[in-house]
């Protein structure tokens, strides 16, 4: 049995008749608990330890050596170092203790005691209590969840708790360090890793393979999420928020938010519900917070930025509001509470790695949506009333039909096929109204077809190459029961050459269309159409719209 002093340093040498081997420590040279312990207290000895009492006179409630002794208490728990007891020596009866210190519940705690500060009072203490007796683990857990111990003033609400919590675990976990963060130095966040039986982060071994860009909006970035994503992105990162706390409304916020999304250019935003000190009062769910305003400016720059909100709220209201604004997934933020569960922290860095990564497989979106806003606006200046190449029912019907397609892209499981066909839709729409269909009788009684605008001829093209050949299209002679009609495929072939893309299959694009909307059942695969494919007829289609003259 070994036993320890914390004193105040005065007429230390009095307590000697506890131990002719007593070891006497200054309260004011333990400046780390931890170290405190790993140091003076090994895990094979037992130990006794006296604690002085001393009331803070700047503070009604507070005893320096009660909370000193709390903090012992807490990591020789925490630790798995049972074989030990308190010896809280006070100045006053139990009564007034219980009255005035703040931590009074901890002389409650198995391996706990109070005892007064006088030789007579300890000597009767020694004589009848048997040190050598400890409570196990769970048991003293149990009696710690009596004490009361409140987070420090700097944590207003429970998010400020979750998001200091959520960056101390997670960097632990990506073996991140020199991150000056409150959980290991606050006796609140180790009280809660006690009572929780939380154990250390494991170390993840997850990398984050995405090299698209990525900015971090988050007001709390200066507690260590910089250094976190910096570390998980590999640099492809860019981060902002910590002068977030000195903007006095959400529209300054807004602005600098909006002002670094056009400057940037990011593919992915990481985004935090709550960017202003407001936000953490509201409670009305038809009140926007920030987060939420921010969003809606995205979209409206550009719906393909793929946005993952990322919180400490797990309010469903709150969710809801972000799911209806276009948000693209949710990370929540690891609490005290989640992190007894076994596996929890690996399971969340993985979900918001797989997030990233799934927001840069669709980052194609951001160039989709740029592409057809602007083929949209050329389609509404096609169709004004000083230019009218087009009807403004034609062009608002393609509108309608590049939004079609556009949804169908950007759900959340895109759907090729449907977006494929909405765009050969508008490059059939297209063929009907640049071609005279009719075709145009030659002196050798054929009919041959041309383009309505320029009257060039239309040409043959190869079947199978898509090749264009030297031949002029044509149909045999009309008769009074038929009537000249241009082949589908050379139609198609032609529009496609016209507007001078040259690296488009035009066989493949007609085929794929064939395929899709007539398909054999009893000798063909069923038609997978990709991104590729999709691209392919956009591109088309745009190129139609905007060299349409």
């Amino acid at each position: 049995m070994k036993n320890i002093l914390i004193s105040n340093g005065k007429n230390s040498s009095r307590y000697e008749f506890i131990d002719k081997n007593l070891a006497i420590i200054a309260n004011q040279e333990i400046t780390d608990v931890r170290s405190f312990v790993n140091e003076y207290l090994n895990q094979k000895d037992q130990y006794v330890i006296y604690v002085l009492t001393t009331r803070n006179t700047e503070s009604a409630l507070s005893y320096s050596g009660v909370e000193l002794a709390l903090w012992i208490y807490l990591i020789m728990v925490l630790e798995g170092r049972l074989q030990f007891h308190i010896v809280l020596l006070g100045t006053e009866t139990k009564g007034a203790f219980f009255e005035h210190c703040r931590y009074a519940n901890l002389i409650l705690a198995p391996n706990v005691h109070y005892v007064l500060n006088s030789k007579q009072a300890i000597e009767c203490f020694l004589e009848n209590t048997d040190t050598t007796r400890h409570a196990n683990k769970d048991i003293l857990v149990q009696a710690l969840k009596g004490i009361t111990v409140e987070p420090p003033a700097a944590f207003k609400n429970v998010h400020t708790i979750t998001n200091e919590w959520c960056v101390y675990r997670w960097s632990k976990a990506l073996g991140i360090t020199g991150i000056d963060n409150e959980v290991d130095k606050s006796l609140y966040f180790t009280y809660l890793k006690t009572i929780l039986s939380i154990s250390e982060a494991p170390i993840v071994l997850n990398t984050c393979t995405s090299n698209n860009k990525v900015l971090v909006i988050d007001d709390e970035m200066d507690k260590g999420w910089r250094p976190f994503f910096e570390s998980l992105l590999s640099g492809h990162v860019q981060c902002m928020g910590e002068d977030f706390k000195r903007a006095k409304t959400r529209d300054e916020i807004i602005q600098q938010v909006k002002a670094k999304v056009m400057e940037y250019n990011p593919d992915t935003i990481i985004l935090d519900l709550r960017l202003h000190d407001s936000d953490h009062n509201n409670i009305d769910p038809n009140v926007k917070l920030t987060g939420v305003k921010v969003l809606e400016e995205v979209k409206r720059i550009n719906k393909g930025i793929q946005v993952i909100g990322f919180t400490a709220s797990n309010k469903v209201w709150n969710l809801l509001s972000w799911q209806q604004l276009g948000i693209d997934n949710f990370i929540i933020k690891e609490s005290p509470s989640k992190s007894v569960e076994e596996g929890y922290t690996e399971r969340s860095i993985k979900q918001l790695i797989d997030a990233i990564e799934q927001a840069a497989s669709k980052a194609y979106l951001k160039n989709i949506y740029k592409v057809n806003h602007d083929v949209m606006e050329k389609l509404r200046k096609l169709s004004n009333k000083k230019t009218r190449l087009i009807s403004k029912e034609m062009a608002n019907a393609i509108i309608g039909y590049i939004k079609l397609a556009q949804s169908s892209l950007f759900a959340a499981k895109p759907n090729h096929d449907t977006a494929f066909m909405y765009y050969f839709l508008i490059l059939e729409a297209f063929a009907k109204q640049m071609i005279d269909e009719n075709g145009i009788e030659g002196k050798d009684g054929l009919y041959y077809f041309q383009f309505r605008r320029d009257q060039t001829y239309l040409m043959i093209f190869n079947e199978k190459t898509g090749k264009k050949t030297h031949n002029k299209l044509y149909c045999g002679k009309k008769t009074e029961n038929s009537h000249s009609r241009i082949p589908y495929a050379q139609k198609l072939y032609n529009v496609i050459e016209h507007v001078g893309l040259t690296d488009i299959d035009p066989v493949s694009l007609v085929k794929i269309r064939n395929d899709f909307n007539h398909p054999d059942f009893i000798d063909s695969k069923p038609v997978v159409l990709d991104y590729q494919n999709v691209l392919d007829i956009m591109n088309v289609v745009c190129s139609l719209i905007n060299n349409y003259r």
